[in-house]
């Protein structure tokens, strides 16, 4: 296998982001302006929306929502407290995540991430997060990632795609079957079950992941 075929796809939250630890750290930033964490995360599900099976949130929209029930709070405070909370992004990656990315760099991959979500926002939290460097190709999108990822390239060469969402990683699977389909098990969406059933390689971590992808390799050659 030549080394300039080998491609790693990549999600971004609950993948290499822990975006359950990051959403808490946004809430107990508003606690100094007297929000209480329980009210911030009731309210978040309103400051979702729903594209393409994934969400897309707006803290604009949410600190808006806050204020309706404390009408005192300064919006312009809280949405700078919460911008602090995202410009301190690389906190909450993952512990193994750059020495993942590294290794895979080192290793002469092509890293591609494609990611959901409010496109403005997404960024922000890549740029802070410090991994950028690491890609070769960064792709925010609204539309479902087997579309995304069939509209930015037609033929793949040995790749492999990560990510914690059981349903996209059926769809590509199903549509794009020269890509291996892992799953990154998150507290959140994964599906184990379902995965197993489906024969998706699942694992906890990004290292367990890492020696999968190679051994696959050596089976390989």
């Amino acid at each position: 296998m030549k080394k300039d075929n080998l491609e790693l796809i990549l999600d971004f939250d609950y993948t290499l982001f822990d975006a359950r630890r990051f959403r808490l750290a946004l809430a107990h930033s508003l606690k100094k302006l007297g929000v209480p964490t329980k009210v911030f995360l009731q309210l978040y599900p309103l400051a979702v929306s729903k594209q393409n099976g994934h969400y897309s949130y707006d803290y604009y929209k949410h600190v808006m929502l806050i204020s309706r029930k404390y009408p005192k709070l300064s919006q312009p405070k809280a949405r700078k407290l919460m911008e602090v909370i995202v410009r301190s992004s690389y906190k909450y990656l993952y512990s193994e995540t750059v020495n993942f990315l590294r290794f895979f760099k080192k290793n002469n991959f092509k890293l591609i991430l494609v990611t959901h979500g409010n496109p403005s926002f997404q960024k922000k939290k890549l740029e802070y997060s410090g991994i950028n460097h690491f890609f070769s190709s960064v792709v925010l999108s609204p539309a479902a990632k087997v579309v995304t990822l069939k509209r930015i390239k037609k033929n793949f060469g040995k790749a492999f795609f990560v990510s914690d969402h059981i349903n996209e990683l059926l769809q590509i699977k199903h549509h794009l079957p020269k890509l291996i389909p892992i799953m990154k098990a998150s507290s959140h969406y994964s599906d184990i079950v379902k995965a197993k059933k489906h024969r998706i390689s699942t694992f906890k971590t990004l290292t367990q992941i890492k020696k999968f992808i190679m051994k696959e390799l050596a089976r390989q050659i």
